[in-house]
C-alpha cells in the first residue's frame, strides 16, 4: 500500500512541475495538493518516528509550498491580465496619451510592483536555512525506494524563477499587443477626422454669412427698351 502511494504521490510532483514550466499554474497547484495529502497518508500510515517519515513530512511540506507559490503566481498574472483586458475594452483616447501619458505610466507602475513581490518572495526563500541531511537520513529514504525531494531549497528558488521568467515573458507579450492595438486605434480615429464633415461657425454676422453663400454667375444684359409709338391727337 505504501509503495502505492508513494508511486501515486511521486507522479503528482512530476506532473505538478510539468504544468508549471507550461504556465498552468492553477492545474499545478491542484497537483501540488494532491501530492501533499497523498505524503500525508504515509506519514499516517508509518507511526513511528523515523528518518522516512522526516523525509515524508519534508516532501508534504514542500509540495504545499509550491502550491502555494503555484497559485500566487496565478493570481499575479490574472491580475495583469485583467488590467490589460480593462484597458482595451474602455480604450484610450489618443489626445491625453499625447499629452499625459498617465495610463501607461500606471501600468508600468503595477507590473513593476508585481514583479518587485515576486523578487522578494525569491529574496524570502533564499535566506531561509534548509535541514541538515547525513547520510543516515539519506539512506532512510533509500529504504522507503526514493530519493528525498527536494534536497533543499535552492530547487525552489530555481523554479520560482522560472515561473517568475515565464510570468515576465507573458506581461511583456500583453503589453506588446495593447501597444499594437493603440497605435492601430490612433491610426483609425485620424483616418475617420478626414471624412467627417466639419461643422459650419456659429456666426450672427450677415456679412459673414453671405460670404459663405456659393458664387453666382452675373445676370446677363437686358436689351434696351424700344421707344412706343407716338400717338396724334388732333
Amino acid at each position: 500500500m505504501e509503495t502505492s502511494l508513494l508511486n501515486k504521490a511521486h507522479q503528482a510532483g512530476r506532473k505538478a512541475v510539468k504544468l508549471s514550466k507550461q504556465g498552468l499554474y492553477a492545474e499545478s497547484a491542484l497537483h501540488h495538493i494532491e501530492a501533499a495529502k497523498l505524503f500525508q497518508q504515509l506519514e499516517t500510515a508509518i507511526s513511528d518516528e523515523s528518518l522516512a517519515t522526516r523525509s515524508l513530512k519534508e516532501q508534504r511540506q514542500y509540495h504545499q509550498r509550491q502550491a502555494e507559490i503555484a497559485k500566487k503566481i496565478r493570481e499575479l498574472a490574472d491580475k495583469e491580465k485583467g488590467k490589460i483586458a480593462m484597458t482595451e475594452r474602455n480604450g484610450i483616447n489618443a489626445s491625453q496619451t499625447r499629452q499625459e501619458g498617465q495610463p501607461k505610466q500606471l501600468m508600468d507602475h503595477a507590473i513593476r510592483r508585481n514583479f518587485e513581490e515576486i523578487d522578494s518572495l525569491l529574496q524570502i526563500l533564499s535566506d531561509t536555512k534548509t535541514l541538515p541531511q547525513g547520510n543516515e537520513e539519506n539512506k532512510g529514504a533509500r529504504f522507503m525506494g526514493y530519493s528525498k525531494f527536494p534536497k533543499s531549497d535552492k530547487d525552489v528558488i530555481e523554479e520560482l524563477q522560472t515561473v517568475n521568467s515565464n510570468l515576465r515573458s507573458l506581461v511583456s507579450e500583453l503589453w506588446e499587443k495593447l501597444r499594437i492595438v493603440q497605435d492601430e486605434k490612433l491610426t483609425l480615429e485620424k483616418r475617420l477626422e478626414l471624412y467627417e464633415p466639419k461643422p459650419a461657425p456659429k456666426s450672427t454676422d450677415f456679412t459673414a454669412l453671405i460670404d459663405q453663400l456659393p458664387a453666382t454667375t452675373p445676370l446677363p444684359e437686358l436689351a434696351p427698351l424700344e421707344q412706343p409709338p407716338a400717338f396724334e391727337f388732333s
